[in-house]
Formats: C-alpha cells, sequence, structure tokens
C-alpha cells in the first residue's frame, strides 16, 4: 500500500559517493602529472629558444617558438578539461545528495506513516472493544435497568470518542495535504469569541465551570479565516476542560509585538502539565497521562491548533505549572494596511 525504500536505494548513493571521490582524487593526481610534463617542457623549450643557434636541419628558434605554442595550447586544452570535468563531478554530486535527502524523506515518510497507522489502529481498537463489549453484554445477558442505563452511557460515550477521532484524522489530513482551503479576510477576533461560546457552552456546563472572554474594542482586525480561527479556540478551550476539575478559563486577546500582531491565550485553572511533555505536548496523539489522571483524547487536536495557526503564519507555544493550571497562546498577523487598499 505504502512505498518503501529499498536498501539498495541508500547502498548505490553511498556507492557513487565513493566513486565521485575516487575520480576526484585520480583527476588531481592526473592534474598533477600533466602539469609537472608541461611545466619542464616549457622551461626545456624557453631555455633552449635562448641558448640555441639556428643550426640548418638542427634545433632552431623557430622549431622552439613553434613548440612553445604547442606546449601552451596543450596546457590550454588540458585546463579546459579539468575544468569541464570538475563541473560535471559538481552536477553529479549535486545529483547523488539530492537522491540522498529524497530517500531520507522518503524513509521519514515511512517511518510516519507505520507510526500513524500503528496509533490509529490502537485509537480505534479501544472504542470499538468497548462498544463491542458492553453490547455483547447487553444482548447475551439480562441486565437491570440502572446497568443497562450504564452500559449504554459509555457506549454513547465510546461512540462519541470514535466520531472525534475520525474528525480529528480528516481535519489533520486536509491541513497536511494542503487541500484544505483557507479563505484570508480581515476578521473582527471579538466576533470570534462571541461564536466561541455557544460552541463550548455544552462542556463547560457539564463540568460545572466558569469561561470568560475578554478582546479589547480597539484591537484591529486580523488576518484569518474564520472557521479556521473559530477551530483553533474550540480545540484550546476543549483541551483545557479536559484537566480541569474545578474553576475555569480565561480567553483573552491583545495586541503583541508592536501591533503587528494579536495575541490570544486560553488560559485555566487545571492540574497543569509537567515539563517535560511542554515541548511534545503539539505531536500527533501525544497525550498527557499522570498518575492520577487518564485524560480521555485523541491526541490530535493540539496538532491540528499548531498546523492551523503556522497557515496563519503566527506561532504557538504554553506555559505551565503543575497543579496551577497553563496557558496556551497563539498569534495572528493584523491585517495590514496595505491588504485593505489592494482589496
Amino acid at each position: 500500500m505504502f512505498r518503501k525504500i529499498k536498501p539498495a536505494s541508500t547502498r548505490k548513493i553511498k556507492e557513487g559517493m565513493e566513486g565521485l571521490k575516487r575520480l576526484e582524487k585520480r583527476d588531481l593526481q592526473l592534474l598533477s602529472i600533466v602539469l609537472g610534463i608541461l611545466v619542464a617542457l616549457v622551461i626545456f623549450t624557453v631555455l633552449m629558444h635562448i641558448y640555441s643557434e639556428p643550426i640548418d636541419g638542427g634545433w632552431n628558434k623557430y622549431t622552439s617558438n613553434v613548440l612553445l605554442i604547442g606546449f601552451v595550447v596543450l596546457s590550454l586544452l588540458f585546463c579546459v578539461y579539468i575544468i569541464i570535468a570538475k563541473i560535471s563531478i559538481k552536477r553529479l554530486r549535486y545529483k547523488l545528495m539530492s537522491a540522498e535527502i529524497r530517500a531520507q524523506k522518503l524513509k521519514e515518510t515511512d517511518r510516519i506513516k507505520t507510526e500513524l497507522i500503528s496509533n490509529v489502529s490502537h485509537e480505534l481498537r479501544t472504542p470499538l472493544a468497548s462498544i463491542k463489549g458492553f453490547v455483547s453484554t447487553l444482548l447475551d445477558i439480562e441486565v437491570s435497568e440502572d446497568n443497562r442505563k450504564k452500559f449504554l452511557t459509555i457506549v454513547d460515550q465510546e461512540s462519541d470518542r470514535l466520531n472525534q477521532l475520525i474528525e480529528d484524522l480528516l481535519d489533520l489530513s486536509l491541513v497536511e495535504s494542503g487541500k484544505l482551503q483557507l479563505n484570508f479576510e480581515p476578521v473582527d477576533i471579538s466576533e470570534i469569541m462571541e461564536k466561541l461560546k455557544p460552541e463550548i457552552s455544552e462542556k463547560i456546563k457539564k463540568k460545572g465551570l466558569f469561561f470568560e472572554t475578554e478582546a479589547l474594542d480597539s484591537l484591529p482586525m486580523v488576518r484569518a479565516d474564520k472557521n479556521a480561527l473559530l477551530q483553533i479556540l474550540v480545540n484550546l478551550v476543549s483541551n483545557a476542560i479536559k484537566f480541569i476539575e474545578k474553576g475555569g478559563i480565561w480567553v483573552r486577546a491583545e495586541q503583541w509585538n508592536r501591533g503587528k500582531y494579536i495575541k490570544i491565550s486560553v488560559q485555566d485553572t487545571g492540574i497543569g502539565i509537567e515539563e517535560k511533555h511542554l515541548e511534545k505536548i503539539f505531536e500527533k496523539f501525544y497525550r498527557v497521562e499522570t498518575a492520577t489522571h487518564a485524560i480521555p483524547g485523541t491526541g490530535l487536536g493540539l496538532a491540528i491548533v499548531k498546523d492551523l495557526v503556522e497557515k496563519h503564519k503566527g506561532k504557538v507555544w504554553v506555559e505551565s505549572e503543575v497543579g496551577k493550571g497553563s496557558t496556551f497562546y497563539f498569534t495572528i498577523p493584523v491585517f495590514a494596511k496595505k491588504e485593505r487598499e489592494n482589496g
């Protein structure tokens, strides 16, 4: 199904690089020998030209001139040959290096695909096994009404988890493949924050948390895709909700980097994230597990956030302290005056 890198490909590239080194060494030796011979002949010819007397049927200055010119021409021709050979070797080296880079990229792609299949298989297997187990129990044995409701609730939750995984995989595939069409336009960040509230209100209410947004009226428009910007915020807030037992979430927007960007922060009162997880938290399928919390999720939400923010030419990062909560930040460029004038 997926293209594999054959070991022979890398071996041939290495053999080609070694062959180039041998070729360069041979050319250098040949150049040294020929140049030594030519220099000796030129010196000999010049000396004969200076000290010899014209002799009929023997050596004369005319002959020495002809030889001198001949040696110079041969020297020039040989230099041209060396230059052409060097250019050819350089081009061949470039092709081999390009081939090696492509091979390495294909190997990395192959590794990522294998890892992706493994992760997806694991993530699909878990909810499917749970759904099948509880449904089989309901079909095979008589259960009380309380247990039946409990089992069906678990089946419903696992179905939602499965559906979320599929949606996240589709979103990630669209973003990474470049097939996601983003419509960049001037966007009012306050408007997006207002749309965010109904999107996450059910999750907030279910856990009994508070939710606040703050965006100054004087904030300039940002250059963004409305739907993508809303998805970034939904993913960040949804991620925060999973780590909160009590308290709430604040979403704030402010100008940043001398007004060139708007910085949006999503701050929570959750359990916090250990420092060892901070660098990996935006990787695909990476999920934070603690000794006391098994955090549900697909491990794709933050990877999607990172890709979408980078598509907007912004950046995303996180600050956290265990026991005190986390704050996720991302930046979006301001819609420039020149862009407004160009329509």
